[in-house]
């Protein structure tokens, strides 16, 4: 019997309690937990990053009954419940900084009530340290807070340099006025890292994005298809006229391709994968619904295959970092964070021991996508070194 395949849906204990597929991830999230204080990770849009949200909620929890069978459950012995502050940013619309804060607010007023601390909010100008403190001093446990998506409201924005910098100031103000608070653990989640932004080194945040042993936290690897959905595959061949083999290939060409670390293995893309299995047949799932953020910005600054390919050094992710807003090297940086770029191979520089990589455009249907723009020639990708560029076609 084929697996009930969980489409738009991010909510982990939904997926568990009406029998859809879960894709285990449940080590790494155990990892994560376990071995972090607060750490920040960024991953394209629908990869899955509230679903990891929504897992550690439940995980900190204590909803035990829900990891029954998946690798943590023989991993975890305590199962200590937490309170948990959960801030969703990724649906918030919001034309200025008081409506952001009044969003936010208002999702911290479940909280407030929930632990019997009415009307605290309004006592206090920096919010988030002292209602941290505050809950925990009133359980008498440490909380843990999930911030998913926090850069969702800037980047509604980013066509307007003015406007998204001004709600981008405000969100780093609210993220740091959580440090030094009573927490036990935080993720922050997001899709870029914006220059000279205060956010990292004001809350010390540990860089999971890189990170070789988090590299498949989001995403789909081949293993866990031929693992979890076999099923599907097999159904997809059948309908298509392929072999099991050349049903992956095909997947794999469309879909396939992302690297997020060093050492990671091939990621696919879990939108496009799990509705290409569902329908049985190959489309353009996750470009059907790029960010209008994306298409807002190539559209105003003219961006070509030319200006997406970074042409400067690389020293390992450092790629993404010190540029000013705005500039051509942020905007290559910000696509190729957001999955329209991606590590196609590295390798280690001997004199600067950092890692120079070969980044270029991960599958077909993003090829696809970015034809509309320009004609882009197939398979390009660029390798950095020290001073020197090196192109493919």
């Amino acid at each position: 019997m084929a697996n009930k395949i969980p489409i738009g849906i991010s909510d982990f204990a939904e997926i568990r309690e009406r029998g859809y597929v879960y894709i285990d991830k449940t080590e790494q999230v155990y990892d994560m937990a376990n071995h972090n204080y607060n750490v920040l990770l960024l991953r394209p849009h629908g990869f899955g990053k509230s679903l990891l949200i929504s897992t550690l909620k439940y995980y900190f929890q204590g909803r035990k009954e829900l990891f029954e069978g998946l690798t943590i459950e023989l991993l975890e012995k305590k199962w200590t419940k937490r309170p948990v502050i959960h801030i969703d940013m990724s649906d918030i619309k919001c034309d200025n900084v008081e409506e952001l804060k009044e969003s936010i607010v208002g999702q911290l007023r479940k909280y407030e009530k929930l632990y019997g601390l009415e009307d605290f909010l309004n006592r206090y100008h920096s919010p988030m340290h002292f209602f941290i403190d505050k809950i925990a001093e009133t359980t008498g446990v440490e909380p843990v807070v999930l911030i998913d998506d926090y850069d969702k409201p800037a980047l509604n924005h980013a066509a307007d340099e003015e406007k998204c910098h001004e709600i981008l100031k405000w969100i780093e103000g609210f993220c740091n006025s959580i440090k030094g608070s009573k927490f036990h653990f935080m993720l922050i989640t997001g899709t870029t890292r914006f220059p000279e932004s205060p956010l990292i080194s004001g809350l010390n945040l540990s860089i999971a994005t890189e990170r070789p042993k988090y590299a498949s936290i989001c995403g789909i690897t081949e293993e866990e298809i031929l693992r979890d959905l076999n099923e599907e595959i097999q159904s997809m061949a059948a309908a298509n006229g392929w072999t099991k083999e050349m049903c992956i290939d095909e997947l794999k060409r469309n879909y396939g391709g992302y690297r997020f670390s060093y050492e990671s293995p091939e990621i696919f893309n879990p939108v496009s994968l799990l509705q290409a299995l569902e329908n049985s047949k190959l489309g353009a799932y996750w470009t059907a619904n790029i960010p209008s953020h994306i298409t807002e910005l190539i559209k105003k600054y003219g961006i070509t295959q030319e200006d997406i390919i970074d042409r400067k050094t690389s020293d390992g992710y450092g790629f993404y970092n010190n540029q000013s807003l705005y500039s051509l090297k942020f905007i290559r940086s910000f696509l190729s964070l957001d999955g329209y770029l991606t590590i196609k191979d590295s390798k280690r520089n001997n004199y600067s021991y950092n890692e120079i990589y070969t980044i270029g455009i991960p599958n077909d249907e993003v090829r696809e996508w970015l034809r509309q723009y320009e004609n882009v020639p197939p398979k390009k990708v660029v390798q950095w070194s020290d001073n020197l560029l090196h192109i493919s076609t």
